[in-house]
């Protein structure tokens, strides 16, 4: 099986796409055919998001993964048969000025993905958890 027969016609569910990791993670999708549903804060600045003009091959929605009611909307629209959580905090140094807003962002993606997915009866739920 190659990897465009995997994901070609995949609903999936990419949080903090406007990243630079999330940004390469969506492209990647949409070359393999995936249907590719974006959930994150908007790109600040010059950003691989805007560059390759990723929001023409994602169906893109600004907001915040901590806001509940947010993902709920998003994931109801998507109907995802895959998420995949890259929403972090990806600055060493604005994580130690920024702890508890770190901390929030971490845990709010775990809250999110298990509240969302216990929800969708439409899908069957396999939960993998990797470490870094």
């Amino acid at each position: 099986m190659s990897r465009r027969d995997l994901w070609g016609g995949r609903r999936v569910l990419l949080t903090g796409h406007t990243g630079f990791k999330g940004a390469w993670m969506a492209m990647l999708l949409h070359r393999l055919d995936a249907k590719v549903f974006g959930l994150a804060l908007a790109p600040v600045g010059q950003t691989l998001f805007e560059v390759a003009n990723v929001a023409s091959d994602v169906d893109h929605t600004v907001g915040d993964i901590r806001d509940l009611d947010t993902v709920k909307r998003v994931f109801a629209a998507a109907k995802p048969s895959v998420v995949l959580h890259l929403a972090a905090q990806p600055l060493v140094r604005r994580s130690y000025a920024q702890p508890v807003e770190t901390y929030a962002t971490k845990r709010a993606r775990h809250r999110a993905r298990s509240r969302c997915c216990a929800h969708d009866t439409g899908h069957r739920s396999r939960r993998r958890h990797y470490q870094r």
